[in-house]
């Protein structure tokens, strides 16, 4: 499962936006994908959603409450976790490539 930490307005979020949309029509069945927008507004952020084709789940959270509590800075994060549940990798900043099996993350 992947969870995304992002904001309609965040500029970071909007350079990853198509790779997570273009993964999970992908790898959708093998790869869960869930976003959770932060501090933004409902409006911008389904406008968001339509322009990049995201067809995947997304929690509205209008404060940065669960990033925080997660002991996190920032956005875009997002979390990696394993068929049991596990949290096996966690990256701060746009994605550059995914695949079915796993993340290639470069700056």
């Amino acid at each position: 499962m992947l969870v995304n930490i992002w904001a309609s307005w965040c500029g970071p979020c909007r350079e990853e936006a198509s790779l997570l949309a273009s993964a999970h029509d992908t790898h959708g069945d093998r790869v869960r994908c869930i976003g959770v927008d932060i501090i933004d507004e409902r409006g911008s952020a389904r406008a968001f959603m339509r322009e990049f084709g995201w067809t995947y789940p997304s929690l509205y959270a209008p404060t940065g409450a669960i990033r925080d509590g997660l002991g996190l800075i920032g956005q875009p994060v997002t979390l990696f976790y394993d068929a049991s549940g596990e949290l096996v990798n966690t990256w701060t900043g746009p994605l550059t490539q995914l695949d079915g099996n796993h993340v290639i993350l470069a700056r």
